[in-house]
């Protein structure tokens, strides 16, 4: 350990030291891609996790009209900064439709430590590079596909079995993909299968059974097909453990879910039910869950919870630290008074 000590003149000196790292992103996007070459670019891609995202999110058609040359402008490529960040932790790649599998498996076989992985929109991406990240980085424990259409199952079994640690996953392609990452990957955490609208109570149940011990957040928002039959499995079979349950859309969610709550999940802090099918019961259910410590309670847009519920609600609010109760038309403004009374320190959107 070095102790060091600065005088005053000093410190007024740095606090007058102008620097780029004061510049916000759009700035600094401005001043790469007007670097002259790509050899200058690679080299400002290996300064910080912040400048390589900012470099790799420049297109090759800007470098081209910023510079005046027709056709010839130069990327930083994932290859450089694979040779140049062999410590990179954590990549993301949102639409770039340039990135293939030459780039992501430069990337596999010169950054071992890489932890996390979000892919969106990335078409040319393909099972041969995401098997290389599987086998070449065990690290990985987040990994996020999205609207990539070139990946399948077979780079997934590889993720399943080389990446031992994975506890974060959000595959976006599938209810196969669903079934096969369940099945491999037995020490997820979080979940966030939001958006999927083919998913289905058969294919869900599966993947919850097989990683249900570990749970601590789960996002199923707008999986309009799935029922109270795989909510329950998840908050029975968890312990207790979920902390977050997203169900927000999920309209043949009813109360059945809130009873299987009351039983078991008294460690859930934030609780999304909003647009579903709930009625006055789940609140009453929800309000006897005394063993719950829940902070965050969305209900908005639920047409089936009315004025019958304030007694429960009353109980509900001492504890929450928010409520949405927006667009639910049989709340009326006299319960929405009566609960800010209750809990003036509770912010309740109405």
């Amino acid at each position: 350990m070095r102790i060091c000590s600065t005088t005053a003149s000093q410190t007024f000196e740095k606090r007058n030291h102008p620097s780029i790292e004061i510049l916000p992103d759009e700035c600094l996007f401005e001043v790469f891609k007007r670097l002259p070459s790509g050899q200058e670019r690679s080299v400002c891609a290996c300064v910080s996790k912040r400048w390589f995202m900012i470099l790799s999110n420049i297109r090759k058609d800007e470098i081209a009209e910023s510079n005046g040359i027709e056709g010839e402008g130069y990327l930083v490529s994932l290859a450089d900064n694979a040779r140049g960040c062999p410590t990179l932790r954590d990549l993301s790649l949102w639409n770039v439709s340039f990135v293939g599998d030459k780039g992501l498996s430069e990337i596999a076989h010169g950054c071992h430590l890489l932890e996390k992985l979000d892919l969106f929109q990335c078409q040319i991406i393909t099972d041969k590079s995401l098997f290389d990240i599987a086998k070449n980085c065990p690290n990985m424990t987040s990994l996020t596909i999205h609207s990539c259409s070139n990946i399948g199952n077979e780079s997934l079994k590889a993720v399943g079995q080389y990446c031992l640690n994975l506890k974060i996953v959000c595959p976006g392609v599938g209810n196969t993909t669903i079934d096969v990452v369940g099945g491999l990957c037995r020490k997820l955490t979080d979940i966030d299968l939001s958006g999927l609208l083919r998913i289905t109570d058969e294919v869900l149940t599966p993947l919850v059974q097989n990683c249900s011990a570990n749970l601590v957040e789960v996002n199923l928002s707008r999986c309009v097909n799935i029922t109270d039959i795989s909510v329950s499995t998840i908050v029975k079979l968890s312990g207790g453990s979920p902390k977050s349950l997203f169900i927000d859309g999920c309209r043949h969610v009813i109360d059945a879910t809130l009873v299987e709550i009351l039983k078991s999940c008294w460690m859930l802090n934030v609780f999304d039910v909003s647009k579903s099918g709930i009625t006055d019961l789940g609140i009453k259910t929800l309000a006897n869950a005394i063993q719950l410590h829940l902070r965050i309670l969305s209900l908005s847009g639920c047409p089936f919870v009315l004025d019958n519920s304030l007694p429960f609600f009353l109980d509900l609010v001492q504890n929450l630290q928010g409520l949405n109760i927006q667009h639910c038309p049989r709340i009326s403004s006299r319960t929405v008074d009566a609960l800010v009374e209750r809990n003036p320190s509770c912010d309740i959107l109405s």
